[in-house]
């Protein structure tokens, strides 16, 4: 057993019945399916353009359906599960960009940007109660593992179209994408759906695992393959920590980055004369062709990132109580830097879409679900701190936070339900709602109870 804290037990207290409608489940799929499509493109688009075409209208529609089905479910069904404080605020985050839409750049797409990043947390937030959170997280997983099938089947039979690889003109790199989405955005997808599949209560085969780490991979998104790397390596790291002493972690850890920076010196230095020759040659060849020619030119400059970040500082004064609403600041920033239309810095963002305000608000409530997923002892939750860890990494040097599809929101609502409303009282306690289709033993504490279990196979009596 683990402790919970007061907030999690009064949540998991008031927890209602999952709806038995023998029309939910299908339901439920086709909305999860709608908004995973809704986070590709395909139409491919000016990227500097202050217009958004019919992309928009593919996301808008997609996004529009998916939370029309679930809210018809939840009427259908007559309740809707209680809200949480991170709910509340995320929701008062897009009220804020929306009121803030009055000074972007172009008003209207602000503002459908803001409703639309309202109805995905009201699509969470229904669907969760609909057919439970940890059924809506295996449904979102499932969906994208499908859409990547698809992109890879259309990128294989369409290639003139959607071709699977392309080539970056300015460092050379050969990068992985489905259908028109940039490759970079793809591979953040594939390690955050990666990290949620081992969340799960059921994992899923290796095999399915292994594809996502080969689309971030091939996509070759530095930060995001290097944050998982190192998200994975410090997990494994802290479990080992009872099994061995810290002496010999620091001394195995000590010696595989001793490796990693020789690989690298060797790669990148020893091949200028003859960049085909020698093993140090062949792994600069191969390494370059993932990640181009430029690696240590954007890793001194953050890839012209710093530039970026000076940029949308400077406004920052005009954001003390309102921003600019969803993209409203592209306008400033593509004149200030012709290259980029964001901020490229998760904080930065907030801070241009609804203020300081919105920004404290937005904050505020991923502290809450990092706490929760950080103060829980059991294997599953423990993996969504590894998701709020690689998701602070990637905000730091991306726009994770509002895009795509305000996926950054829906995880944090799933996620933080998942937790408070499966979690266990730390002196075995009966709770109505968690006990109530389980049977009890002759203690009164709990037996197995496979569709509320926490970690597959039910949760054992003690």
């Amino acid at each position: 057993m683990f402790s919970v804290n007061r907030s999690i037990r009064a949540a998991a207290l008031s927890e209602p019945r999952i709806s038995g409608s023998s029309t939910t489940p299908l339901v439920i799929w086709v909305a999860a399916a709608l908004y995973v499509l809704s986070t590709q493109k395909y139409l491919v688009r000016d990227a500097l353009s202050t217009s958004t075409g019919p992309q928009g209208l593919i996301e808008a529609g997609l996004i529009g359906t998916a939370f029309l089905l679930a809210l018809g479910g939840a009427i259908r069904d007559g309740w809707v599960r209680p809200v949480t404080v991170p709910l509340i605020l995320l929701a008062l985050f897009g009220l804020l960009a929306l009121a803030s839409s009055a000074y972007s750049f172009w008003p209207p797409l602000s503002i459908v940007k803001a409703l639309l990043y309202l109805a995905v947390l009201a699509l969470a937030h229904l669907a969760n109660g609909l057919c439970g959170p940890w059924k809506m997280l295996r449904c979102l997983y499932w969906c994208y593992i499908s859409t990547v099938l698809v992109g890879l089947a259309v990128g294989l039979c369409a290639g003139s179209h959607y071709p699977l690889l392309s080539t970056d003109d300015y460092s050379g790199r050969t990068r992985l994408g489905l259908f028109a989405t940039f490759p970079g955005t793809e591979g953040e997808l594939a390690a955050i759906m990666f990290l949620v599949g081992r969340g799960l209560p059921k994992p899923p085969h290796w095999y399915w695992q292994g594809l996502l780490l080969g689309v971030n991979i091939a996509a070759a998104g530095k930060t995001s393959t290097v944050a998982l790397a190192g998200v994975l390596a410090l997990e494994f790291l802290l479990k080992r920590r009872r099994r061995n002493s810290w002496l010999r972690l620091s001394n195995v850890s000590a010696a595989v980055a001793c490796l990693l920076l020789i690989c690298f010196i060797a790669a990148f230095s020893g091949h200028s004369s003859s960049p085909s020759e020698g093993v140090s040659g062949k792994a600069a060849v191969a390494l370059e062709s993932i990640y181009g020619n430029q690696v240590a030119v954007e890793a001194r400059s953050l890839d012209g990132r710093s530039d970026v970040w000076q940029a949308a500082v400077s406004i920052l004064p005009k954001c003390l109580w309102l921003g600019f609403g969803f993209d409203g600041a592209r306008d400033f920033l593509l004149r200030a830097i012709p290259w980029s239309g964001s901020s490229h810095n998760g904080i930065l963002e907030l801070m241009l879409t609804a203020g300081i305000p919105g920004a404290i608000c937005f904050l505020t409530a991923w502290m809450i679900c990092a706490r929760a997923s950080f103060r829980s002892s059991v294997p599953v939750p423990s993996r969504f701190a590894s998701l709020h860890v690689f998701l602070g990494i990637i905000s730091m040097t991306g726009i994770i936070v509002v895009f795509p599809s305000y996926l950054f929101g829906f995880l944090l609502v799933s996620c933080y339900e998942a937790l408070i409303y499966n979690a266990l009282p730390a002196s075995g306690e009966a709770i109505p709602a968690l006990t109530a289709p389980c049977s009890e033993s002759t203690t009164g504490r709990l037996r197995a109870c496979p569709e509320r279990s926490l970690v597959g196979g039910g949760i054992k009596s003690v």
